[in-house]
């Protein structure tokens, strides 16, 4: 089945998932293997970590019957850690606990049918 024209891998995650579009870059490649597909948005968001990464997230997965244009998410990545693992006291620091809580909470708001923002994953 061809996909839509407004069907989308979406990339969410830190600076590693921002600078996916270096030369070689995992975002550059996923765009080159699913050109005419699917499109590649990158919704990188170098030093941030999860719970900065919670209202951005509630804010890019709008949904569908408030937002007309939002894409229709085919594969979704969520990359984050790297920020969070800094060593206390230093401001991005996450303790693990709350990182997992995070994480899962992010899955969740995309997953659960029962979340408000599942309308924008399919």
């Amino acid at each position: 089945m061809a996909a839509n024209v407004q069907d989308v891998i979406m990339l969410v995650g830190d600076s590693i998932t921002q600078n996916g579009w270096e030369q070689g870059g995992f975002a550059q490649l996923l765009a080159e293997r699913y050109v005419r597909r699917l499109d590649v948005l990158n919704r990188g968001f170098s030093g941030y970590q999860t719970d900065q990464a919670i209202p951005v997230c509630e804010q890019i997965f709008a949904k569908q019957h408030e937002q007309h244009h939002v894409p229709k998410v085919k594969l979704l990545t969520i990359w984050f850690g790297a920020n969070d693992a800094t060593p206390a006291p230093f401001p991005q620091h996450v303790p693990r606990d709350r990182y997992k809580r995070n994480l899962s909470h992010l899955v969740q708001m995309m997953k659960s049918p029962t979340s408000a923002k599942y309308e924008a994953m399919e």
